[in-house]
Parts: C-alpha cells; structure tokens; sequence
C-alpha cells in the first residue's frame, strides 16, 4: 500500500499537479532603466562638452544598449563617428575599457531579466573577431592605439568646468564647480576643484571671494598651500595694497626657504599620482614659487621708489629659477632701473643688462624691447 502511494505522488508530481516551492524571479522595472539611461547619458555629455570624443562615445552606445531608439544618442554617436580619424588597413585598434556606471542599489544583479534586449545582451555577448593568421602578411606591423582613460569620473566635469574659464564664461564655470564639490565630497580633486574656482573669482574681478578661499586653502596645508599664498599677495598688489603685499610675499619666502623635504606618501596617494599629475592645475615647484614671490616683492620695492631693495629680490628672483619667465622680466627691471632711474643711472649696466635679455632669454616677450632700449642706449650715450 506504501509503494503504491509514492507511486501516486511520483506522478502527480512529474504531471505538475503539485507546485513546489520556488523563489520568485526578481525584474528591472522600466523606471530603473530610465535612471540607467539618464545617468549614462549625462555621462556621455560630459565627456562631449571636454572634447573627449572616445570616451563620450563609449558611453553613448551604454545608452543604445539600454534603448536602441534613444534618438540623441544615436545622433551624438553618429556625429562622433564621423569626427573620429578612419582606422588604417592593417591597424588594429585597442577598444578603451572604461567603466560603466554601477547599478542601482535597490536591485540584485540576477541573470534571468524581463526586457527582451537585455536578455539579448546576456545570452549573445558580442565576439570580436580577429583575423585568420594565414591572412596577415608578416611584414605589415600593425600600430596599436591605446590611451588609459582617465580613472576618475569626475575628471570630465572638471576639464568641462575648465574650458569654460578659457571662454571667459566665468560665472558657468563657478556653477560646475561649485556643483562638482556637492556631488563628489570626498573627491581627490577637492583641493584642485576650490584652487581653480579661486582663480575664477580673481578673474571675474571678486576679490573678496578669492581671498576667503584662498585663505581656507593656506589653512588647509595641502599641496596648493603656497600657491594659494603666492595667489593672495598678488591680489593685495594687485588691488593696491602695497604693504600687505610685501609682507605676504616676504613670509612666503621665509616660509619656503625653511620648507622640509616632502612627507612619504600614502598608498592610496601613491597610487592616483599618475592620475592627478595629468589634470591640471599642479603645484608649482619650491624655487617657481620662490622666484615669483621675488619678483612680487621686487614690483613692490620698485612702486614705493625702493629701487636699491628692488635690484636685490629681483636678482634673487634670477637665481631661484633662472630659466623662467620671470628671470627674464626680473633681468629687464634691473636694466630699466639702470637706464631711467637718475639716483642710479649707469648706462653700461643697463646695456650689459638689456645684452643678457637678450642672449639668455631669446624666446622671452621682453627680447625686442631690450633690443630697442639698448640700441638707443648704444647710438647715442656709447
């Protein structure tokens, strides 16, 4: 009587009279690939508006997959496609692997989906196909064309944010910014992000504004800690401030002629240098820094009639960085004071002076005025 009532379940079983328990399939509901969709999208604009063609592209077709009929990503993917330079028969191109965005939180990946091109995506991935080896002639080398993408996905809003400062579009470019520093907190960009919206206060003539962040930075102590105070004293000289501008400037200075060597970095810090060291701005270097702040100080000798104290930080402002621009507007100021200045005018001086311009500093923008002064210097006092 057993066996014949397992018989009986045996069949009712395998006939599906009796439902067995299973978990229930979770679905991606329509409005979480909206958000997929959008969020791509954004992305790709981004990556459009900072010139970067490749990467925008890639996130164009992340939305053509999520819905083929997205009209402006197929007219941005298209107009990308046929901006991009032709690939070369023989050339083989290595596809940029850049990250896609993540998925929602609310929703557990599962392989079994409910909308048809995702499906789609999942049981035919896509197969590159290489060609036959009998086919590829041994002399023909093939050039492989690869960039690593920035790893940062912050990184196109702020090269956007920056190229909108080129156009002069100021307050746009405060509003990226600004908005960068809610939506990524805790970026590694943050001290990049306020150094840069500080110069667009300065631009936009908001002094105060700069002066407040600039200060903040300096608190701060981080790596634009001395560009900030060198961007400050420059402000006071520029708005007319002479004695607090010699004052910034001779504490930055000191403050940097005492500097220690560098503190060991961290690992995680280690790691994004390549990364940082290719979006700009950077800290300048100690002895940049220093021979700026000389030429800051020497300007401000020369406007208070302080010529003697003048010629002194514009020569150290020479030998801090001796190749730089400054150096070449420090060198043309020292000749100038020997040329015009009647307490201590020395015309051979200033000759010799306007000579090292021009030999030393041949691509400099004060080569053709030294050439000027020193020939009227030479035809008529020589």
């Amino acid at each position: 009587m057993k066996i014949i009532s397992y018989f009986l379940l045996i069949i009712f079983i395998s006939s599906g009279c009796v439902a067995l328990p299973h978990k229930p399939t979770p679905t991606i509901t329509a409005e979480i690939v909206r958000a997929l969709e959008q969020e791509n999208f954004d992305v790709a604009m981004a990556y459009y508006k900072a010139g970067m063609l490749e990467e925008a592209l890639h996130f164009f077709k992340e939305v053509l997959k999520l819905n083929p009929e997205n009209a402006e990503a197929k007219q941005f993917r298209d107009k990308i496609l046929a901006e991009l330079p032709p690939t070369k028969p023989g050339e083989i191109v290595e596809e940029k692997k850049l990250p896609t965005l993540p998925p929602v939180r609310e929703v557990e990946p599962v392989k079994p989906i409910s909308l048809p091109f995702l499906i789609e995506k999942e049981v035919m991935p896509e197969i590159e196909i290489l060609p036959k080896k009998e086919e590829v002639q041994p002399t023909v080398e093939k050039k492989m064309v690869s960039k690593k993408p920035l790893a940062l996905p912050e990184a196109p809003f702020f090269e956007f944010a920056k190229e909108l400062r080129s156009k002069k579009l100021y307050a746009d470019a405060m509003a990226e910014l600004s908005n960068l520093l809610t939506n990524y907190p805790n970026t590694v960009l943050k001290e990049k992000i306020n150094f840069e919206l500080a110069n667009n206060y300065l631009d936009a003539g908001q002094n105060e504004e700069a002066l407040k962040l600039l200060s903040e930075i300096m608190s701060q102590k981080k790596d634009f800690e001395h560009d900030a105070h060198l961007m400050l004293a420059q402000i006071y000289e520029k708005t007319g401030q002479a004695e607090k501008a010699r004052i910034e400037y001779l504490r930055l200075i000191k403050i940097l002629s005492i500097l220690p060597p560098p503190k060991e970095m961290g690992t995680e810090t280690v790691e994004l240098q390549p990364v940082l060291a290719q979006i700009t701005p950077i800290p300048q270097k100690k002895e940049e820094l220093k021979s700026q702040a000389n030429l800051g100080a020497g300007n401000v000798s020369r406007a208070r009639g302080e010529y003697r104290q003048a010629i002194v930080e514009y020569d150290q402002a020479i030998k801090n960085c001796p190749k730089s621009e400054e150096a070449a507007e420090a060198a043309f100021y020292i000749a100038d004071i020997y040329d015009r200045v009647p307490e201590l005018r020395d015309y051979e001086q200033a000759v010799e002076a306007y000579t090292r311009i021009i030999t030393d500093y041949p691509q400099s923008k004060w080569v053709d005025r030294a050439k000027e002064r020193k020939k009227y210097l030479v035809d008529n006092y020589l």
